[in-house]
């Protein structure tokens, strides 16, 4: 996603890190609005796996 982000708003400086479950995601301060509602939109349609789980398992 931060790939995607980072072409589809030139000019944001999107970059992140991390793994699939817990991340970062760093980009200019005045582009915040345009960056967090396009990232919302790709979450929303993201699919997920079934095998991850927020909680432990018991």
């Amino acid at each position: 996603m931060v790939e995607e982000l980072n072409a589809e708003l030139p000019g944001a400086g999107v970059s992140g890190g991390g793994h699939l479950v817990v991340g970062s995601i760093r980009f200019v301060p005045g582009m915040r609005d345009a960056v967090l509602d396009a990232l919302i939109e790709k979450m929303a349609d993201a699919e997920l796996d079934a095998d991850l789980r927020s909680a432990p398992q018991r």
